[in-house]
């Protein structure tokens, strides 16, 4: 990955956490990070900004990362790993029901959190870049149609006129079959 190819949002109130883990993404990835400390201020900055990943506290004093999760568009929208400090089974189940790449639990493993964040950047570009690609796609065939059909009329009207053509090289050819009035022309000079 190239120096700041990573683009990371990073949604907590946790001074400590954002260093933490800021520090851990940097060297691990060579993130860039982007930090708010509200889910609104994170919503206008996604919305705004091209992100590879969004990484988001559970807990957030306007909001929380679920709500980042269910007030979400689009499937082209950016992953969300949340982070909490006790989420039970049910609500990693409803976190990851609701799209979430990955949960992690207090303490968290840097590690394994650097890995999740690289694998979900890796899926984004990857459905960023199939997307470019059947866009590209969905372009040159529209254009390959229409020029068909430009070419299935011109070769319409060449057959239109050939047709007519053969027409008139008939009408002229039984003019001057024999039995008509005009003399037959030999070739011969006279």
């Amino acid at each position: 990955m190239n120096r700041h190819d990573v683009q990371v949002l990073l949604v907590t109130e946790d001074a400590d956490l954002v260093v933490t883990l800021g520090h851990a993404l940097m060297t691990g990835l060579s993130a860039n990070l982007t930090v708010s400390d509200r889910v609104e201020q994170a919503g206008v900055l996604a919305e705004s900004n091209s992100f590879d990943v969004i990484v988001a506290s559970q807990h957030v004093s306007d909001g929380t990362g679920l709500s980042m999760l269910a007030d979400r568009s689009d499937d082209a929208a950016s992953p969300v790993i949340l982070l909490d400090e006790g989420m039970d089974a049910q609500r990693i189940l409803t976190a990851l029901r609701l799209g979430a790449a990955d949960v992690f639990v207090k303490p968290f493993d840097m590690p394994r959190l650097v890995n999740s964040v690289r694998r979900a950047a890796d899926r984004r570009r990857k459905h960023r870049q199939d997307t470019s690609r059947a866009n590209r796609l969905r372009k040159v065939s529209s254009r390959l149609v229409k020029d068909r059909k430009e070419l299935r009329d011109r070769v319409d009207l060449i057959c239109r006129d050939l047709v007519q053509a053969y027409r008139r090289l008939a009408e002229k050819v039984v003019e001057i079959s024999p039995g008509s009035s005009e003399p037959e022309k030999t070739g011969e000079l006279v």
